[in-house]
């Protein structure tokens, strides 16, 4: 198949462009099988529903594709795509888990590289401007507005986290743990058990430096602040 010869509608029937090893799709290139519910425009992939699907090791496996139904069953290394729609995603370090991806170059998913760079998860599907119920582990999230953030382990609502760092608070009950918090709340190395709502913080910090955001024991300027125990 000529990915390069115009529009073509595939559902639920095979793209053997696609399953073959070598065949560049985007740039990239997608071995499988088969891909089934896709809508293939030029060497892009548009508008791919994936559920279900992990990667193990450098394999992609147990892709369900959205029309009506199909796996890519074999290997996704690389791939690129436009307008992806993600449920269950997990970013652990430079790997994406729960998704069809892997690989340094993502175009309209929450992975480029290995960064979310600005792209929206609302719940489980990319459907809004916000990231709600995200799981990061290790990794970046740059730019992103998020809603029920999971970051080692503890929720933040409502900040925004860029490469190491956390911009654009107020963050209410994180537990953010990194070199950085930076914004109107906290400059500095670790901070855990941060909660801040409007002109008051609470916090449990070891050995940082709190700048902007006074926390009782650090710094003290106009502001309701506690430790937590």
């Amino acid at each position: 198949m000529n990915l390069r010869s115009g529009f073509i509608a595939v559902v639920g029937a095979p793209v053997e462009g696609l399953s073959v090893e070598g065949v560049p799709v985007l740039g990239l290139s997608v071995e499988g099988p088969a891909v089934l519910g896709a809508s293939v425009v030029g060497p892009v992939v548009l508008g791919l529903w994936v559920v279900g699907a992990r990667v193990v090791g450098d394999r992609v496996v147990g892709v369900e594709l959205g029309s009506p139904t199909g796996t890519v069953g074999d290997k996704v290394l690389g791939l690129a795509v436009v307008g992806l729609r993600l449920v269950g995603l997990t970013v652990l370090g430079d790997k994406v888990v729960g998704t069809t991806v892997l690989g340094p170059v993502v175009v309209g998913t929450p992975v480029l590289g290995e960064r979310v760079v600005g792209i929206p998860v609302l719940g489980l599907n990319v459907l809004g401007p916000t990231v709600v119920g995200l799981d990061v582990l290790g990794d970046k999230v740059l730019g992103v507005p998020v809603l029920g953030l999971t970051v080692d382990g503890s929720e933040v609502l409502g900040l925004t986290v860029v490469g190491e760092s956390v911009v654009g608070i107020p963050v209410l009950g994180a537990a953010v743990v990194g070199p950085a918090v930076l914004g109107p709340t906290v400059v500095g190395p670790p901070v855990l058990g941060l909660t801040v709502w409007g002109s008051l913080c609470s916090a449990r910090c070891s050995g940082t430096t709190v700048v902007g955001v006074p926390v009782e024991g650090l710094s003290v300027e106009g502001y309701r602040c506690w430790t937590l125990s």
